[in-house]
């Protein structure tokens, strides 16, 4: 795109390369497949969606999309938000240091051992739960945890390799789980967390037994 005006989808375009370039692109109601990288100045998308699928590893730039499927591995650049549905489809939705949010009405799906969002310990997946259980597909490995709230409320979720401090006492960390869940909510709820892990790489005690596990917590909000 070079049109500082910007340009406006009239079909369904397969871009067999990266979209690059100055001006916004208005999308439409059409569903726009990029098999490259996307960084152009701005992006409306209207009630588009937009896929991510060919060879490699996609990098893309911070935009609000619609509907968003994912059927290779991305990374993201900067905060991303997805108004309606995110498509696990295929590979790993790459956030980093990050903030993804999933719009009030929004969903994700097709989350998997081999189909989540990748995170660091600074990168956060903003979505709203439900009486339900929503899973939170996050974590620097498969680590996702459901949270089931009655009251509805957006929660913000990171994982953390290892298992954190407790007010600056050091944690037990014999049969543990090596992770950290943290969940935060701009207002009080009430809830309750299903966290899953990966057994092989993630439990810090040889005689870590599920039948006496339970979840350890901490308020940090003071």
């Amino acid at each position: 795109i070079d049109n500082l005006t910007g340009a406006s989808l009239s079909g369904n375009p397969i871009v067999e390369g990266s979209l690059l370039g100055a001006g916004t692109l208005s999308a439409g109601s059409h569903v726009l497949t990029i098999q490259g990288n996307m960084s152009i100045t701005g992006f409306t998308a209207g009630s588009s969606t937009v896929l991510f699928n060919g060879v490699g590893t996609k990098t893309i730039n911070g935009y609000t999309f619609n509907n968003l499927t994912i059927d290779n591995s991305v990374i993201i650049t900067h905060n991303v938000i997805v108004n309606n549905i995110l498509s696990l489809s295929s590979g790993i939705f790459q956030i980093g240091s990050h903030k993804l949010t999933i719009g009030s009405l929004g969903s994700i799906s097709g989350a998997s051992s081999s189909n989540y969002i990748s995170a660091n310990s600074d990168g956060i997946l903003e979505m709203k739960a439900s009486s339900g259980g929503i899973q939170y597909p996050v974590g620097d490995s498969n680590n996702p945890i459901t949270i089931n709230d009655p009251g509805g409320h957006t929660f913000d979720v990171s994982v953390t390799d290892g298992i954190t401090e407790n007010d600056g006492v050091s944690p037990a960390t014999d049969w543990a789980v090596y992770r950290t869940w943290t969940i935060s909510c701009a207002s009080a709820a009430t809830i309750t967390v299903t966290p899953q892990w990966d057994e092989t790489t993630d439990l810090a005690g040889a005689d870590f037994d599920l039948h006496d596990a339970f979840v350890s917590s901490r308020d940090i909000t003071h």
